[in-house]
C-alpha cells in the first residue's frame, strides 16, 4: 500500500528565503520611512537655501528608492519579517530645531542608510533582481551622505569624528582608476581648487562682482549702439581718474575699464560679506539693495561732485538706462553669490 506523502514539493526561491531576506528589506525600508519623514518634517526649519535645498532633493530620492523597492517586494512575494522591529521615536522642541541639528541628524541617517543597504546587498540569500536593484541605490546614497558630511565638516558642525564617512559600499563593478592617474590627480586638484573659490567670502565675491560688471558693461554698450545712452558707466568710471578728453583714447579706455572691474568686484565682495551674515535668502532683494548704494554713491554723489559729463548728467534716458544697468549688475551678482557660494557659519 502506498502512502501520499504532502508537502514534497521544493518551494520557489523567494518563498524559501522570505524571512531572511525580507529582514533586511523591512529594516533598509523602515529606516528610508524614518528618513523620510524626518526630512520632511525638517524643511519647514531649516533656514539655509543650501541645507533646504539638499533637503529636498534627499526626500526626493528616498521616495523614489521607498517606491522602487516595495514594488520589486511586491513582485517577489516577500512579506514584512515575523519579528517585530521597535519603532523610532522623534521628540524635540520646534525652538531647539536649527541648521547644526537637523544637518548633524540627517548625516546621521544617510550614513544608517548606506550601513543597512551594505548589509542588505551583501546577504547570501538576497534576490538577484532585489540585489541589482540596490546596488543602483548605491551611488546616490553615498552622494547624499558624503555631500552632507562634507556641508556638516565645512560649518565646523562636525561633533565626532565617527560622523566623517569612511566605508564604501562594495559592490561588483570595475576597479577605479589607481592615484598615479594623471587624469584623477588633475581632478582632484581642479575640483578642490573650485571648492576653495566657493568657499572664499572674498574670491567669491570678487568673480561675482567681476561678471556683474561685465553683464552691465555689455547691457550699457547696447544703448550705447541703439544711440539712447550719451555716456556708459564705463566711460564715466574712467571720467573719475582722467580727463573726459582722454577717456576715449586707448590708454584711456584701459584706465576706465580697469576702474570699472575695481568698481564691479568691490561690490561683489561687500555683497558677499553681507550675504554671509545675513543669509541668501531673498537673494535678488539684496542685489537691489547693493544696485541702489552704487547707484546713488557713483553716478549720484560721485558724479556730481566731480562735474563728470554734465550734459549726460541730466539727461533723463541716459540715467535712466544706467539704473536698468546697475539693476542688472546687482541681479547677477546677488544670484551668482546665492547659487555657488557656500559660506561657513560661526557657533
Amino acid at each position: 500500500m502506498a502512502l501520499t506523502r504532502f508537502r514534497t514539493k521544493t518551494a520557489p526561491r523567494h518563498k524559501k528565503t522570505n524571512i531572511n531576506e525580507s529582514f533586511y528589506l523591512w529594516e533598509l525600508l523602515k529606516s528610508y520611512f524614518v528618513t523620510y519623514e524626518s526630512i520632511k518634517t525638517w524643511e519647514d526649519y531649516a533656514e539655509d537655501t543650501q541645507l533646504n535645498d539638499f533637503l529636498k532633493r534627499y526626500s526626493g530620492s528616498l521616495e523614489d528608492n521607498i517606491t522602487r523597492l516595495e514594488t520589486a517586494m511586491d513582485k517577489q512575494g516577500l512579506g514584512e519579517p515575523d519579528r517585530q522591529t521597535i519603532g523610532v521615536t522623534y521628540t524635540l522642541g520646534a525652538n531647539k530645531l536649527n541648521d547644526r541639528y537637523i544637518a548633524n541628524e540627517t548625516l546621521t541617517l544617510a550614513q544608517k542608510n548606506v550601513d543597512l543597504l551594505t548589509r542588505a546587498i551583501g546577504a547570501p540569500a538576497i534576490n538577484d533582481d532585489i540585489h541589482s536593484l540596490l546596488v543602483k541605490f548605491v551611488p546616490g546614497a553615498m552622494e547624499y551622505r558624503d555631500e552632507m558630511a562634507k556641508y556638516v565638516e565645512m560649518n565646523g558642525w562636525l561633533e565626532s569624528s565617527s560622523y566623517v564617512p569612511q566605508v564604501t559600499v562594495g559592490t561588483k563593478r570595475k576597479p577605479a582608476k589607481g592615484p598615479s592617474s594623471k587624469s584623477d590627480v588633475h581632478g582632484d586638484s581642479s575640483a578642490s581648487l573650485v571648492d576653495r573659490v566657493k568657499q572664499d567670502t572674498l574670491t567669491i565675491g570678487t568673480i561675482a562682482g567681476l561678471i556683474g560688471v561685465s553683464s552691465m558693461h555689455i547691457v550699457g554698450m547696447l544703448w550705447m549702439w541703439l544711440g539712447w545712452a550719451k555716456v556708459s558707466t564705463l566711460q564715466v568710471s574712467g571720467a573719475i581718474f582722467i580727463d573726459e578728453s582722454d577717456v576715449n583714447t586707448t590708454l584711456g579706455l584701459m584706465i576706465s575699464a580697469i576702474a570699472h572691474l575695481i568698481v564691479g568686484s568691490a561690490g561683489g565682495v561687500l555683497l558677499s560679506h553681507y550675504m554671509k551674515y545675513v543669509g541668501k535668502d531673498f537673494f535678488w532683494l539684496k542685489g537691489l539693495a547693493l544696485s541702489g548704494l552704487l547707484l546713488l554713491g557713483g553716478m549720484g554723489l560721485i558724479v556730481h561732485m566731480l562735474n563728470i559729463y554734465p550734459k549726460a548728467e541730466k539727461d533723463a534716458l541716459t540715467q535712466f538706462l544706467h539704473m536698468i544697468n546697475y539693476f542688472i549688475y546687482g541681479i547677477v551678482v546677488s544670484y551668482i553669490l546665492a547659487r555657488y557660494a557656500v559660506y561657513k557659519k560661526r557657533t
